[in-house]
């Protein structure tokens, strides 16, 4: 499994131990900043926070909500509990208690690059919706004013931006913008 891994703990030795784990090439962060940064630049699959003693879990919860990217939280198993770990789980963050093993980091490494491909796949869908509502907003644009310009009823409209659209090999939305640059400013 290749994986891009950004690691945030306190010192970069634990980081190392952590990636010689997995057996993963990794980017080091010592600060949100620093992690952030990297998650920008890197496009990671992953943000790992070695969160001892708290550390980082303002930064989970953060990229959990804003990143595209898996966010897993290694810490003491005391950590469970604290309020800002429940938070951070809340927005998707993964916890793993101390002491790591081998197979559940690489399994949650595995589930994190899977988030990343989910984020990035409904973020799309989720595009191409706002692009289709947008064209019908301006074909319904378009027939109102070719009904209020032209005197055209709506299914005559309709008809209209059907017939160009197939006489101009254009697309109804590329029709419709059309009639818009000319009519509005009429």
């Amino acid at each position: 499994m290749t994986a891009h891994v950004v690691m945030m703990a306190a010192n970069e030795e634990i980081a190392q131990k952590l990636a010689r784990k997995a057996q993963l090439p990794f980017r080091f962060a010592a600060t949100a900043e620093e992690a952030c940064q990297a998650l920008r630049t890197d496009g990671c699959d992953t943000l790992v926070i070695v969160a001892l003693h708290g550390y980082g879990l303002d930064a989970a919860t953060f990229a959990a909500e804003n990143a595209e990217c898996g966010v897993i939280v290694i810490g003491r198993e005391e950590l469970a509990a604290d309020p800002a770990l429940l938070a951070a789980q809340d927005a998707g963050v993964v916890f793993l208690p101390l002491p790591v093993a081998r197979e559940a980091l690489l399994a949650a490494l595995t589930c994190a690059a899977g988030v990343k491909r989910r984020i990035a796949y409904l973020r799309s869908v989720s595009m191409a919706r706002q692009r289709r509502q947008e064209e019908m907003q301006s074909i319904a644009r378009a027939k109102q004013l070719l009904i209020q310009t032209l005197g055209m009823t709506e299914p005559q409209a309709h008809h209209f931006i059907e017939r160009q659209a197939m006489d101009t090999r254009q697309t109804r939305a590329e029709v419709a913008l059309r009639i818009l640059k000319t009519y509005e400013n009429a």
